[in-house]
């Protein structure tokens, strides 16, 4: 009798153990993944503004930048300083949420991160002489959280056994 007490208190301090382990464990998996489809959407501004500054004439931005704009899973566009947008159009809701952005990273001339609950936005300035560029990266945790659902399933069926 007091030996199944035993064994049933030991079996669930290990599952204590485990859930206060796992628990955690599956938060990180959400945030560094949503972290690092962040740094993805920034690297690949950053790497768009590059290009801008390299090619410095607002005349041949879209010849250049036509094929390299939009590769999923991030979503960017070039805002040229004459108003025209060079890359795939946004729908309605992000062209309200990334306007005052874009708008905020041309008056100010510097680069802007902002997450909100479906992804993150990120603009990068970029200075030429005939005025300043926007590059416009977004990047929606649709994605990214598909891939964290299957790995909270794994580290619950590593629980369970």
């Amino acid at each position: 009798m007091l030996r199944h007490r035993i064994t049933r208190l030991v079996v669930a301090m290990t599952a204590a153990v485990v859930v206060a382990f796992v628990l955690p464990l599956g938060a990180l998996v959400k945030v560094m993944a949503e972290d690092q489809a962040v740094a993805g959407a920034r690297d690949r501004a950053n790497n768009i503004a590059t290009i801008v500054a390299g090619v410095g004439e607002v005349e041949r931005l879209p010849s250049v930048l036509e094929p390299v704009v939009d590769q999923p899973p991030v979503h960017t566009c070039v805002s040229l300083p004459n108003g025209r947008v060079i890359g795939p159009a946004e729908d309605s809701d992000d062209v309200e949420r990334v306007g005052p952005l874009v708008a905020q990273a041309r008056a100010q001339a510097r680069s802007v991160t902002v997450r909100h609950d479906d992804g993150a936005d990120v603009t990068v300035p970029v200075l030429l002489a005939d005025g300043t560029v926007v590059v416009h990266s977004s990047v929606h945790f649709a994605a990214v959280r598909r891939g964290v659902v299957e790995a909270w399933l794994f580290l619950a069926t590593l629980t369970v056994v």
